[in-house]
């Protein structure tokens, strides 16, 4: 080949992009304790995908709940304080991390 080897993006074991996140969360969320469920970009690649990530989990979430409350699942208090432990409060929690301010269930 001219120019050396082909540059092909190869799937990153353990990665998924926004087209499977909903279905990478929905089996987190069926085997996960809702109290244990973080977000994690792992930091792995460029910074620019950074943030590509986190927008795909809360749009992935966000999804994903909305589904479960208009199925009658959880109530939709329940659905935004699932939204809230995942995507914030569980971290500091599990890691046994300080945080100041209240701690909301």
């Amino acid at each position: 080949m001219p120019g050396g080897p082909s540059r092909a993006r190869r799937p990153v074991p353990g990665r998924c992009g926004p087209s499977r996140a909903g279905a990478v969360l929905a089996e987190a969320l069926e085997i996960t304790p809702f109290r244990k469920l973080l977000y994690s970009s792992d930091a792995y690649g460029v910074p620019e995908s950074h943030h590509p990530g986190a927008l795909a989990f809360r749009q992935g979430l966000a999804g994903l709940l909305q589904e479960r409350v208009d199925a009658d699942e959880p109530t939709l208090p329940d659905a935004l304080r699932i939204a809230r432990w995942a995507g914030r409060d569980n971290a500091p929690r599990v890691c046994l991390l300080q945080t100041e301010g209240p701690e909301d269930d």
